[in-house]
Order: structure tokens, then sequence, then C-alpha cells
């Protein structure tokens, strides 16, 4: 995955590994701080959350005025990609844009290759035997690279210290305040930017719409307790507004 660069699948020895782990979290633990244009949100994320959030339930209502009964699936799958979108690129897309429908049917036929198993994982030496799953794998992955590639190049192109924008921004500034420490021994290169980026996009958005799915199943599943959730949001934080982080 990613030639070998990514945080979760790397060949780096345990001190460079342990670097980009800590710049990764640092990274994180910055833009998890950062305080939108809004004055009405806590902080960007909570800003991406909330107005995607609000657009979901919308959409739920308008396809179920249309349609009666559907499968909320694909929607939610749609709305969380658009969350991590915004969080590790700083853009939120229309649920019909095609570049945002791209990264979410890469991420159904990941799923479907992996799933599928590859007999290679278990007799290493099969890997260089032709294999289609194989081959499917690392097409995926390599479509997927060079989308967060051009992202990442149009972030360094765009990068202002005091204007961090997203995740892909913060890891660029905690980059560049390596680069001019002296006592730093580990540098980081901008293609293993690409591959922390790419893990936190594709753990993130797999994860979260998987849960976020299983919960809405489990609560069609058991109305009451989708009652008593609704109550307890009614009297904590009451009708006039969304929750808040």
């Amino acid at each position: 995955i990613n030639d070998g660069k990514s945080l979760a699948f790397s060949t780096d020895q345990a001190g460079v590994w342990r670097a980009r782990r800590k710049l990764a979290m640092s990274a994180l633990r910055s833009f998890s701080t950062l305080e939108g244009e809004n004055p009405a949100y806590s902080c960007v994320l909570e800003e991406h959350i909330s107005k995607e959030g609000l657009y979901l339930v919308e959409r739920l209502r308008t396809v179920m005025d249309d349609s009666g009964s559907f499968d909320p699936f694909r929607h939610i799958v749609v709305s969380v990609a658009n969350v991590i979108c915004g969080m590790c690129f700083g853009r939120r897309y229309s649920h019909d844009d095609a570049e945002l429908l791209s990264l979410v049917n890469m991420s159904d036929e990941f799923g479907q290759v992996v799933g599928s198993g590859n007999p290679a994982d278990f007799i290493p030496f099969l890997r260089f035997l032709p294999n289609t799953t194989m081959k499917k794998f690392m097409e995926i992955n390599g479509r997927f690279n060079t989308f967060v590639q051009r992202i990442v190049s149009e972030h360094y192109a765009s990068y202002d210290k005091n204007n961090i924008r997203d995740i892909t921004d913060s890891l660029i500034d905690h980059c560049e305040d390596r680069k001019l420490d002296e006592n730093s021994n580990v540098q980081v290169s901008d293609e293993k930017i690409v591959g922390i980026v790419n893990d936190l996009f594709g753990a993130g958005f797999d994860t979260i719409s998987t849960a976020v799915s299983w919960a809405v199943v489990y609560l069609v599943a058991y109305p009451e307790v989708q009652e008593r959730l609704h109550q307890e949001i009614k009297e904590k934080v009451g009708m006039d507004r969304s929750p808040r982080l």
C-alpha cells in the first residue's frame, strides 16, 4: 500500500516510524483545535460535521418523501466521505460531484478486493504468479495515491503558515518546522506526507461509515432506544440547535 510509505503498512525502522507517528498525532491535535471562520462553531472539525449532518438529514427526508422507503447506506457513506475530505483536504463536495463519487467507488472496490482474500498473503511466492486480485488491488491503490499526491501538491503550492486550512496543511506546517529544527535527526519527505494522508483518509472513512450505518440499523431495529436518544437530545441540547463537540 502506497509503495510501503504509508504509516500503517510501513517498512521504516522503529525510530523513523515513531517520528512519523508523532508527526501525524501533532497534526491531528493542531487541526482538532483549529478555529473556524464561523463563530457559531467551536472549531473547524465541528463545523464540517455539523454542516454535513444537517445536509444528510435533509437529503434523507427528501428521498423518503420521494420514495417512501430506501437504503440509507450510500447516503451515509457519501456524507462521511465529505467530512473526511473536509478534514484532510479542506473542501466539501456536492453529493453528485464526480470526484467525490469516484473516491467512494474506489473505497467500495478496495473493500471488495480485500474481502475476497489473497493466497499470496499466506504463501508469499504466489505473488510472482499472475493474480487478478492483486492486479486489481494495485490498480485501486495507484488511483488513490495519484489523487492524494495531486491534493498534497496543490496544498504545497498554496500553503500559508498563517492560514492552516486542514490536516494536510497541518502536516506540511509540522514538516516545515521539523526542517528548521537543527536538533531533528529525522526528516519526513513529501511522499511520506502522502502516505499519512492516505492512511488518515482510508481509516477514518471506512471505519466511521460502517459504524454509523450499523448504528442506524440498530436504531431501526430497536425504536425504543431511538426514542430514548431523542428524549435525551431534547432535554440536554434542545430542539433549536445542533449538538456541539
